[in-house]
């Protein structure tokens, strides 16, 4: 099941970034805390992929810029 993220993910979230790209847990928080727009791949209740998008304009058109795709290399 793919779906955007929830509060309740966000452990999930937190720790499947810091095994892929090795950035601190603190990091990640502040990321989240400012871009919250992510969406997660399931299966049943665990988080087996992720990407973020960060908004942004360009020549007056507002869109989003993927950043930090990942996927759980058990998956």
């Amino acid at each position: 099941m793919i779906e955007f993220a929830k509060e309740k993910d966000k452990e999930q979230i937190k720790s499947l970034w810091c095994r892929t790209f090795g950035d601190s847990e603190t990091a990640v928080e502040i990321f989240l805390e400012k871009y919250s727009d992510c969406v997660l791949l399931f299966k049943e209740e665990k988080v087996l992929g992720m990407l973020s998008m960060l908004p942004v304009t360009l020549n007056g058109k507002k869109g989003r810029y993927i950043y930090a795709v990942a996927t759980d290399e058990k998956a």
